[in-house]
């Protein structure tokens, strides 16, 4: 992952940490996908919100959703 991304993911991490999502079933799981894709799911979602001050904000959020979603899917998933 290169600097910008990097530095975005780390300070993400924290925020789920204090969250409690990290502690949460599933969330390794969810997080070895995640740290695969984090950067090009952050580049796709740059040239949408990029301008946006609260663009890391949204990058937290987002995938706190889909986490939840992904802890709440059915077990044929």
């Amino acid at each position: 992952m290169e600097g910008l991304w990097k530095a975005l993911f780390l300070q993400c991490n924290e925020r789920w940490a204090s969250r409690g999502l990290t502690q949460q079933a599933g969330w390794e799981e969810f997080y070895l996908r995640l740290e695969k894709e984090f950067q090009r799911f952050a580049e796709l979602l740059w040239r949408l919100y990029g301008s946006r001050p609260d663009f890391a904000y949204q990058v937290e959020t987002i995938i706190a959703n889909l986490f939840t979603a992904f802890a709440s899917r059915p077990a044929y998933l």
